[in-house]
Order: structure tokens, then C-alpha cells, then sequence
């Protein structure tokens, strides 16, 4: 009895060696990193690295006034990251006080923009739980006046 507990331990060491000494198939590996989701890196306490250069990041406004047919206001919006490189992007996005647009860029979270009910009210951002308007010097905000048409500006947030 006990040569036979003795061949069977025996057995299942060299089973497990064996199978510690074999390969792993590529495939597993890249099937299981397929497997493996955003929320899964949180959990396991991967962070990717940033596609982006955190810090103190800009937005670039062209705020167009409604044509009568339309109604509202349109608006072309590029994100830049701290080192300036664009980093998200949104052409004529329709916005008026009831509507706000979002731009995705490589940031965490979703810009939003609303446009105020006249040509005179500010432009709203609100980012990551920080909210200004198009005024607002905290943010370092440069808005133009409208010349034909149209009005440009730039803001700051941090990001």
C-alpha cells in the first residue's frame, strides 16, 4: 500500500514537471489578453499609460451664429493636450442653451460644451467636475468678437 501511494506521488510530481517544463500555446496568451477589458486593469491595479500629456490642456472654440433655417448655434471644437498636440476633435456640433455637445478625445472624461442663448452669452465648458464659461479668466478664456459670422476662442482646464 504504501509503494503504491509512493508510485502515485511520484507520478504526480513528474506530471506537474512536465507540464511546468512544457510551453504555454501563443494563442492562450493572446486570447486571454483579448479577454481582458479596461475595467479588469482597474481591478487589478493596471493603469495604462496616458495617450496623452496630462497637465494643463486647452480647447479651441469657432462658435457660428444660426443661419434662420437652423436655429442654432454650430460649433468646431479641437481639444490640445499640455505639450499642444491635438488630442480630439468635433465639427459642427449643433448647440444651443437646451443642448450641449460632448467631444471624446484621448482624455478620461467627455468635454462639454453649450452654447448660450444670443451671440453675447458665454460659451459653458464643463470637464472632470471643473465648470466655467467662455468669460472666465480662471481659465484663461480669449473669446473674439463675431466677424463675419463667426467668433473664435480658447480656454484652459486642467487635465
Amino acid at each position: 500500500m504504501v509503494s503504491t501511494l509512493l508510485l502515485g506521488v511520484l507520478l504526480n510530481a513528474f506530471i506537474f514537471q512536465a507540464a511546468l517544463s512544457s510551453p504555454v500555446p501563443e494563442v492562450n496568451a493572446v486570447s486571454s489578453a483579448q479577454r481582458h477589458t479596461a475595467r479588469q486593469d482597474e481591478v487589478l491595479g493596471f493603469v495604462p499609460p496616458p495617450t496623452y500629456q496630462p497637465g494643463w490642456c486647452g480647447v479651441h472654440v469657432t462658435q457660428y451664429r444660426p443661419s434662420e433655417a437652423a436655429g442654432h448655434y454650430r460649433l468646431d471644437i479641437i481639444i490640445k493636450d499640455n505639450a499642444g498636440e491635438e488630442i480630439g476633435a468635433l465639427n459642427y456640433a449643433d448647440s444651443s442653451s437646451d443642448v450641449s455637445v460632448g467631444v471624446t478625445s484621448s482624455l478620461p472624461w467627455v468635454l462639454i460644451l453649450t452654447a448660450g442663448a444670443s451671440d453675447y452669452d458665454a460659451v459653458l465648458f464643463a470637464y472632470a467636475g471643473q465648470s466655467w464659461g467662455s468669460n472666465d479668466q480662471q481659465h484663461h478664456c480669449n473669446f473674439g468678437e463675431y466677424d463675419r459670422g463667426a467668433r473664435q476662442g480658447d480656454c484652459g482646464f486642467s487635465c
